[in-house]
């Protein structure tokens, strides 16, 4: 991503700890968000008649 290059292992290591685990948190935030917009893009791809928390009850991907 763009944004490792800013938030390298060096620029990681000026921060105290409490700035990076707010930090990494914020990205985590982030990675699941975009992973949650992906996941409903697919879907609405795939099969745009099913919402995907109706195939996860039915087990489709367990």
């Amino acid at each position: 991503m763009g944004l490792s290059f800013a938030f390298s292992a060096d620029t990681q290591k000026s921060y105290n700890d409490r700035h990076r685990e707010k930090v990494n948190r914020f990205f985590q935030r982030a990675r699941m968000a975009l992973s949650a917009i992906h996941d409903e893009q697919q879907q609405t791809l795939l099969n745009p008649d099913q919402p995907l928390e109706l195939e996860d009850e039915l087990g489709k991907y367990n």
